[in-house]
């Protein structure tokens, strides 16, 4: 797959927001891949849980070349609400091999983030092992951040579980994968505007 372009604008609510990705492979071979997504929220919409630069549906691939997101492009502007902000993946997989982004761009120019702002992904490695690439560049010039800001990623629990704490999701989805959203390369975080309140 080339390049995909997701936009939420208007009054539209959604639950949450991918840019591209999803299928892994198997260990040695290629599953399919998105060169570069971009997505963008705008208007006064509302994103109840999270935005992402892509999903990965168990990143098992050992093929340290092949990455399910090339460069991964997250905007925020006007006056939307979202939860959370992830500019690499969510990783579906509890136990990932490799990366799942190789680079991500989060661009805040407005609206109001309930949660907080994070260049990685959300379960999902981010990296290459080309030190000439930025992993991980956040830009922030307006709008209300209610949370914090991280260069880095987020790991935790599949939060695909119903209320009793039994897994909706099928497979290896399970599992806390704190220290698998890692970052291998550099981070540049800019914040020249707007409101960080964590």
């Amino acid at each position: 797959v080339g390049e995909s372009y997701i936009t939420i604008s208007g009054t539209a609510k959604v639950f949450a927001v991918q840019g591209g990705g999803r299928s892994s492979g198997s260990v040695s071979t290629e599953g399919t891949s998105t060169s570069s997504t971009y997505v963008t929220v705008s208007g006064s919409s509302t994103v109840f849980y999270m935005v992402c630069g892509g999903v990965t549906d168990g990143r098992v691939n050992q093929i340290k070349s092949y990455y399910p997101v090339g460069d991964s492009h997250v905007t925020i502007r006007d006056s939307p609400t979202v939860n959370d902000v992830y500019g690499g993946g969510w990783d579906t997989y509890n136990n990932p091999v490799g990366y799942s982004t190789r680079s991500t761009t989060v661009s805040i120019e407005g609206g109001t983030i309930q949660g907080s702002v994070y260049g990685g992904g959300f379960r999902g490695p981010v990296g290459s092992s080309d030190s000439s690439v930025q992993a991980v560049s956040i830009e922030i010039t307006d709008g209300t951040i209610q949370g914090s800001v991280y260069g880095g990623g987020k790991g935790g629990d599949d939060p695909l579980r119903d209320d009793s704490g039994e897994k909706i999701a099928l497979g290896d989805a399970a599992g806390n994968t704190t220290g698998r959203a890692y970052v291998d390369g550099d981070i540049s975080v800019s914040i020249t505007g707007g409101v960080v309140q964590g």
